[in-house]
């Protein structure tokens, strides 16, 4: 891979075409909806104009996911390794919502758990 294809992350590297229609949830809103759903993840992105700093966000079936921003380095080392993004397009990759109590804030939060997808066979989390 040459530099330029490697560093220009302006490059949309996932096939999954996202529709104008779609709109932003929280994790906590998916792990309420149906905490056991495996998620198939068609693409990230890091979201460089957000009003905090980058933001991680996912893209899912028919809508768009804001992930936790400890998981932006993360991310970005997804979106530069292209097996990882080779599999995300076959649709080899989903998520699992969970939560968690952090006791530093005494807030209960919520974060993602990868999964291996077989398109052939049920989804489980692996734990």
């Amino acid at each position: 891979m040459s530099l330029a294809n490697k560093y220009n992350s302006a490059v949309n590297k996932f096939s999954w075409q996202t529709d104008q229609t779609f709109e932003f949830f929280k994790l906590q809103d998916l792990f309420m909806k149906d905490r056991d759903e495996v998620h198939t993840l068609r693409g990230l992105w890091v979201n460089e104009d957000s009003k905090y700093g980058p933001s991680p966000a996912a893209v899912l079936d028919d809508r768009y996911v804001n992930l936790p921003r400890y998981m932006l380095q993360k991310v970005r080392d997804i979106i530069a390794d292209d097996d990882a993004v080779n599999d995300i397009n076959a649709g080899k990759v989903g998520f699992t919502v969970y939560q968690y109590n952090n006791d530093k804030y005494d807030k209960t939060c919520f974060s993602i758990r990868f999964v291996d997808i077989n398109p052939d066979e049920d989804n489980l989390p692996f734990n």
